[in-house]
């Protein structure tokens, strides 16, 4: 989905956020808190497969950042992300999780670039994530 608040211009790139949740509330939350924060278009996988296609249309140049889930239905947030960062080591990777005692567990997998987000959390906590890297 497009931000609403972004004046887009012809020629002009709006970065995209690669949101990776299942829970249907929790992704309103955080895309509504982000594309009130930031210019910047969300787009909400529900599921591992779904990333995985959004990740490889087109829009992957484009990905700046990646906000996952680290419970996904079927299969670890943390395997998908790391599928999909593989080769672009440039997107910054932030997990939303319950489960804070495996920060280090996410660090060793995937690296110092990834930050781990303690679920739940307030808008301006994901807003301090985000805003060294997203266009206000």
């Amino acid at each position: 989905m497009s931000n609403a608040n972004a004046t887009e211009q012809p020629g002009t790139v709006i970065p995209a956020l690669l949101l990776i949740e299942d829970d249907p509330a929790v992704a309103a939350f955080i895309q509504e808190a982000l594309e009130m924060f930031f210019s910047v278009d969300v787009l909400v996988a529900r599921t591992a497969d779904q990333a995985r296609r959004l990740w490889r249309q087109q829009r992957e140049s484009l990905i700046v950042a990646i906000l996952s889930d680290l419970n996904l239905p079927g299969e670890s947030g943390l395997s998908v992300v790391y599928e999909l960062t593989r080769e672009r080591a440039n997107v910054l990777v932030v997990f939303a999780t319950g489960d804070s005692h495996r920060q280090p567990e996410i660090l060793a997998r995937i690296g110092a670039a990834v930050r781990v987000l303690p679920k739940p959390f307030r808008p301006s906590e994901l807003r301090g994530v985000f805003e060294a890297i997203l266009p206000a």
